[in-house]
């Protein structure tokens, strides 16, 4: 998957990042790649919410991570390990 968000970023230009990405797209490339997993149907429809190309690409390549490396630094503080 990364090979291709690559090159398919690499054919963008400015005004590409700020089309919409339609929400139909979104549901069949998530139905094909089996990439929700059962019970958090919800994500789908989060995804599939018209946002800009910019915005797509932001949140999964840096948003989502992001969000869960903070997540597990609470768990490992729940658990007693101090921050870096």
């Amino acid at each position: 998957m990364t090979a291709r968000t690559l090159a398919a970023v690499e054919t963008l230009r400015g005004a590409d990042l700020e089309a919409p990405v339609p929400g139909d797209r979104v549901r069949s490339v998530v139905l094909a790649e089996d990439v929700v997993a059962p019970g958090a149907e919800w994500l789908t429809e989060f995804w599939a919410a018209g946002r800009s190309r910019a915005w797509t690409l932001a949140q999964t390549a840096l948003l989502h991570p992001y969000g869960h490396y903070y997540e597990a630094r609470v768990a490992a503080g729940l658990l007693g390990s101090r921050s870096p």
